[in-house]
């Protein structure tokens, strides 16, 4: 500002005024553009990821590095275009846990609708399940869905939480992850898996079951589970898989 001043006004007094009013113009001229640039999801500026993640209802994984998120970040307006359905739902799962537990999901209506991704984020046609009962409650409880995890053994990578409930994080950012059996999960562990399922799914779900499968083990009906009638499987002969409600 001094300098495209009149002589008058770049003297003593008349310069102490101009820079008076000139320093805090140009100091909300420089907040406002740090504001603009940390609206663009960037790495290089981790503090910000939370809020834009909270923001635009993306949540970012256990284990996940800032790049990996932004990226997800700056596809909101895309990811957003077909939430509520079931593609949508297991691309975010998958991406969520991709990270830290990276397993097959399978998403199976209550009516018997079906359709899986896998650990390479491709997801199957989607086909019906014919012998499939739900919960037991279908038609007349038709907007809930089941998600089955076929995870490679019985154990959950989780955050390392701190006594307040906050992950622990390593001087680069980065979140300390632990394991935890899925036979013992803490609130804090069910409400990590079930924070996507509910953030994403539609409006008028009003349950969602969690089939938490280890490796060995099986679920009765859900194929390529377990049928009745297969030869020599029995009831209670694998190991049960977890369940959660959402």
């Amino acid at each position: 500002m001094i300098q495209i001043m009149p002589p008058w006004l770049r003297r003593r007094v008349g310069g102490a005024v101009v820079e008076g009013i000139g320093v805090p113009i140009e100091t909300e001229v420089d907040r406002s553009t740090e504001s603009l640039r940390l609206r663009f999801p960037n790495k290089d500026v981790e503090e910000a990821l939370g809020y834009l993640g909270r923001e635009r209802r993306i949540l970012r994984g256990p284990g996940e590095s800032g790049s990996t998120f932004a990226i997800r970040l700056r596809k909101w307006w895309d990811s957003h275009r077909t939430r509520g359905n079931a593609h949508a739902l297991l691309t975010q799962l998958h991406d969520f846990l991709l990270s830290s537990n990276n397993v097959p999901v399978q998403y199976i209506a209550n009516s018997g609708t079906t359709v899986t991704i896998d650990a390479a984020g491709v997801i199957s046609p989607v086909t019906e399940i014919p012998t499939w009962t739900g919960d037991g409650e279908y038609p007349s409880k038709w907007a809930r869905f089941f998600l089955v995890f076929y995870f490679d053994g019985d154990t959950l990578a989780v955050p390392l939480l701190d006594e307040d409930g906050d992950p622990i994080l390593t001087e680069s950012g980065e979140q300390i992850l632990t394991t935890v059996s899925l036979f013992a999960l803490t609130p804090a562990d069910v409400e990590l898996l079930c924070a996507v399922p509910r953030e994403w799914s539609a409006a008028h779900i009003d349950r969602i079951y969690l089939v938490l499968v280890p490796a060995g083990g099986y679920a009765w009906g859900i194929p390529p589970g377990i049928e009745w009638g297969d030869v020599g499987k029995t009831w209670g002969g694998g190991l049960t898989p977890a369940i959660i409600t959402c």
